[in-house]
């Protein structure tokens, strides 16, 4: 099953990706990588582990931009969102 997963360089996203590429299925992270996040997978870590796995693919971008996210998620099965937008927070 190929998944695409929003906010993939995060905490929870990345893990999500690696469990799913270890059981053989095909991700396609999509992440802005933006340094003020809390937690973010470098993406440098990021392309290195993608190089080792063949069904791994890593679109850098912003959730903002529908049509981005369109084209990077098409053909994707299931979509899993575990993106933000930075500096948000609720009182």
């Amino acid at each position: 099953m190929r998944y695409g997963i929003v906010g993939g360089g995060g905490y929870i996203g990345y893990h999500i990706a690696v469990s799913l590429i270890s059981n053989g299925h095909a991700v396609v992270l999509y992440d802005l990588f933006q340094p003020d996040s809390e937690w973010v997978q470098d993406a440098e870590e990021v392309e290195a582990f993608r190089k080792q796995k063949q069904n791994l693919r890593f679109i850098q971008g912003d959730i903002l931009s529908v049509d981005d996210l369109t084209k990077a998620l098409s053909g994707s099965e299931c979509i899993i969102h575990c993106g933000k937008i930075n500096g948000i927070f609720f009182n």
